[in-house]
C-alpha cells in the first residue's frame, strides 16, 4: 500500500498574497513620505557641528572686543596722572591746558579695521580725558577713503564742545565706520590731501586757543596731491589767533616693508613737521586715545 506524503503549511497561499500586497503597499507609502522625514545622518550632525564653530567664534570674538576695551581703559588710566591737572594747596586744581579744538581724521580703508574698532570704544574716554586736563574742549572727527572719479570719499562729524550731548553723537558716528574701499581703487593712495583740507576747513571755535589736527593712516596721499598736503600743513601751522598744528599718525603693520610706499613714513613725518606737530608711529603705542594724544602733547 501506497505510503501517503504529509507537508504541514503554516501559511495559506491567500495569505502569503494579502502579506505581500500589504508589504507593497508600505513600500509606496514610506517611499511618498521620505522627503517629509528628519535627516538625523551625518549631514545633521554636520549642521551642529557647524552651529558649535559658530558659536565658539562668536564668543571668541566678545572676548577679543573685551580685551580691546580693557586694554583702552588701562592705557587711559595710565596717561591719566600725567596728564591730570597741578594741584595748588588749598586742594583747588589748576588746568594744564588752555581751551582745545582738536579734529580727528581717520583712515577707514580696508587695512584699518583695528584703529576703527579702537577709535569707536575709546572716543568716550579721549573726550572724558580732555575733559579733565581743561573745562572747554571741542572734538570733530573726519572719516576718510579713498573716492573715484575724482570725487572724495569723506564723512564728516563737524567739530563741536564736548559735554553729554556731543559725546554720544560723537560716539554714534564713530561705531558707524566701517573698514573698506570703493571697487574702483587701483593703488594704496588716499584722500589724505583732501581730509586735510576737510579739518583746516572746520568752524574752529574763536575761544580756543590750541586747534590741532590728527591724521591717523598706513599709506600717503595721492601722489600729484601730496606736495599740496606738505605745503597746506605749513599753511594752517602759520595761522594766527592761537597754536595751529598737524600731528601724523603712522600705522605701521609688520608687512609694511612690503607695501607700495615705503616712503608712507617719510611723507607723513615731512607732514608733521612742515605742521609743527608730531609724528607718531603705531608700534610705540598700543591704545589710539594714547597717539592722538601724542600727537597732541608730544
Amino acid at each position: 500500500m501506497k505510503r501517503i506524503r504529509r507537508e504541514s503549511s503554516i501559511f495559506s497561499v491567500s495569505a502569503i498574497d494579502l502579506f505581500a500586497s500589504a508589504l507593497g503597499a508600505f513600500i509606496i507609502v514610506a517611499f511618498v513620505l521620505l522627503p517629509y522625514f528628519p535627516n538625523t545622518g551625518d549631514a545633521r550632525s554636520d549642521e551642529v557641528d557647524a552651529l558649535r564653530a559658530r558659536a565658539a567664534r562668536a564668543e571668541a570674538e566678545r572676548d577679543s572686543a573685551r580685551e580691546e576695551r580693557d586694554s583702552a581703559r588701562r592705557a587711559l588710566d595710565s596717561a591719566r596722572p600725567a596728564l591730570q591737572p597741578a594741584r595748588q594747596e588749598d586742594g583747588s586744581t589748576v588746568q594744564v591746558l588752555p581751551p582745545i579744538d582738536l579734529v580727528i581724521a581717520l583712515d577707514t580703508t580696508g587695512s584699518m579695521t583695528a584703529e576703527i574698532v579702537s577709535l569707536r570704544e575709546e572716543i568716550a574716554g579721549l573726550a572724558e580725558l580732555l575733559l579733565d586736563l581743561t573745562e572747554d574742549a571741542a572734538i570733530g572727527i573726519i572719516d576718510f577713503k579713498d573716492g573715484c572719479g575724482g570725487a572724495p570719499a569723506l564723512r564728516v562729524a563737524p567739530l563741536q564742545p564736548v559735554d553729554r550731548g556731543s559725546v554720544p553723537r560723537l560716539t554714534t558716528f564713530a561705531r558707524s565706520m566701517r573698514a573698506g574701499s570703493a571697487r574702483c581703487n587701483t593703488t594704496a593712495d588716499e584722500d589724505f590731501a583732501e581730509a586735510l583740507r576737510a579739518a583746516a576747513a572746520s568752524a574752529w571755535r574763536s575761544g580756543s586757543e590750541r586747534r590741532s589736527i590728527v591724521l591717523i593712516t598706513d599709506n600717503p596721499a595721492h601722489a600729484h596731491l601730496r606736495d599740496q598736503a606738505i605745503a597746506d600743513a605749513g599753511s594752517f601751522a602759520a595761522r594766527s589767533g592761537a597754536l595751529h598744528t598737524v600731528s601724523t599718525v603712522f600705522v605701521d603693520p609688520p608687512f609694511a616693508a612690503r607695501r607700495s610706499y615705503p616712503g608712507t613714513a617719510s611723507f607723513l613725518q615731512q607732514v608733521a613737521v612742515t605742521g609743527g606737530g608730531q609724528f607718531v608711529r603705531s608700534s610705540e603705542n598700543a591704545s589710539l586715545s594714547v597717539m592722538i594724544l601724542r600727537a597732541i602733547f608730544g
